[in-house]
C-alpha cells in the first residue's frame, strides 16, 4: 500500500472516528498517511492530534477554514 490520504471535515461521529483510526492503523504499520483538516475538524481534540502526529502521519489544516475560524498560521504545531 502505497499510503494513505484522508480529509477529515468533521471531528464527531463515526465517520471521523473510523478516519481517525485508520490513519492510526496504517502509520502504525508503517505506511505513510497524511491527514487533511478541513472546516469543522480543525476542533479535533489535541489528544487525537497528538497521537497521529507521534505515529508519524502529517497533518495539515485548510488555510481558508483557519482563516474562517480566526486562527493564524501560528497557532498550528511545528511539522
Amino acid at each position: 500500500m502505497p499510503g494513505l490520504r484522508l480529509i477529515l471535515t468533521d471531528w464527531q461521529g463515526e465517520r471521523a472516528a473510523a478516519a481517525i483510526e485508520a490513519a492510526a492503523a496504517t502509520a502504525a504499520l508503517g505506511h505513510p498517511v497524511s491527514v487533511l483538516l478541513r472546516g469543522p475538524a480543525l476542533a479535533l481534540p489535541a489528544e487525537s492530534i497528538a497521537m497521529l502526529h507521534d505515529l508519524g502521519v502529517r497533518i495539515t489544516a485548510c488555510q481558508t477554514a483557519m482563516a474562517a475560524a480566526g486562527l493564524p498560521a501560528t497557532a498550528l504545531p511545528p511539522g
